[in-house]
């Protein structure tokens, strides 16, 4: 257990949970990272209880594994234990403030249980909420102050969703979320296309590894292996994964531009877009992604449109680190 930690950011998501904390006054920013996923055992031993979960990466390989959050917020009640157990694992001290960074959807009870799941865990009750979009400005600009003396507007790519927040001198005035252009949704179109090229089904880990590996700056190419009447054959295959981010691409154009037309505040939205669009979540990690974005709306807009985002794929973590840094500068005091 680590020793000496007085503040944590932490990001639960459906697909990721990281923390980041500075280990005993250190300068240095540590992340904890791990799959929010879970797999129980029936198998129990005599006078030793059931068997310890497989959490993370391990639980993945199982198709009896459990992902206890949806759209960044936990599914049902039996979420909240399923959730403490994964961060658990990440061994996050406790008695730490939290600053947690949260989805935009609006449900609720689903918060509700994910506010109850990680004040368990910690141990503690001392908790901050910020959006993930607010939180992710925070670790690109590394100026916590951006919260209350700016206005920005950011996009979250996340797995389960897509994020929009227009934040202006410390007040969201819009927060809305997308779900029907998701990371997910990507995966899925890459495993039908490659099913339909190949002839032969492949895994959705599979799918994502490569997504996550593809390019919109330089043709890649992919290798498969599926299993057919003569045994594994090796295919190659290329468009099948990028026709989908280039889809992908022109659909989140389409929802900022929505948005920015339909429900932000035209004053507010010309002060916004003086200063760069900050994209954070995993699918801003895809190589070219976030300025293949920005080429695409300043096409569509007719005025030049620039984007900000964490370096060195670190974009599915910047909402951790942010809220760290919130955490650090006690903004919300």
């Amino acid at each position: 257990m680590t020793e000496n930690v007085n503040h944590i950011g932490l990001k639960v998501g459906s697909q990721n949970t990281v923390a980041a904390l500075r280990e005993n006054g250190t300068d240095e920013i540590k992340t904890r990272a791990i799959k929010t996923c879970v797999k129980y055992s029936s198998k129990t031993f005599k006078n030793l209880g059931t068997r310890p979960p497989t959490i993370g990466d391990e639980a993945v390989k199982y198709a009896d594994a459990v992902w206890p959050l949806s759209f960044g917020i936990i599914k049902s009640d039996e979420g909240i234990q399923q959730t403490i157990d994964i961060l658990k694992t990440l061994e996050i001290p406790t008695g730490a403030d939290i600053v947690l960074a949260s989805p935009a959807m609006e449900m609720t009870d689903g918060k509700d249980r994910l506010s109850r799941a990680v004040k368990q865990a910690a141990e503690f009750d001392r908790m901050w909420v910020f959006s993930e979009g607010v939180c992710s400005v925070v670790e690109i600009t590394c100026k916590p102050d951006i919260v209350r003396d700016s206005t920005f507007f950011s996009v979250n790519l996340g797995s389960s969703t897509t994020e929009l927040c227009c934040s202006a001198e410390g007040v969201v005035k819009h927060l809305s979320a997308h779900s029907d252009m998701s990371g997910n949704r990507v995966d899925h179109d890459i495993l039908n296309r490659v099913r339909k090229s190949v002839g032969e089904e492949i895994t959705i880990q599979k799918a994502r590894e490569m997504k996550e590996n593809a390019s919109l700056g330089k043709v890649r190419t992919f290798q498969v292996q599926p299993l057919t009447e003569e045994g594994y054959r090796d295919f190659e295959v290329s468009a099948e994964v990028t026709d989908p981010l280039h889809e992908y691409v022109l659909s989140i154009v389409n929802i900022i531009q929505k948005e920015l037309y339909r429900n932000v505040d035209p004053i507010m939205r010309e002060t916004a877009l003086e200063q760069p669009m900050f994209i954070s979540g995993g699918m801003a990690n895809i190589d070219r992604l976030p300025e293949s974005i920005a080429q695409v709306l300043s096409e569509k807009m007719h005025r030049e449109i620039k984007v900000a985002h964490s370096g060195d794929k670190k974009s599915h973590m910047a909402p951790a680190i942010g809220a760290l840094m919130l955490c650090e500068a006690g903004i919300f005091e």
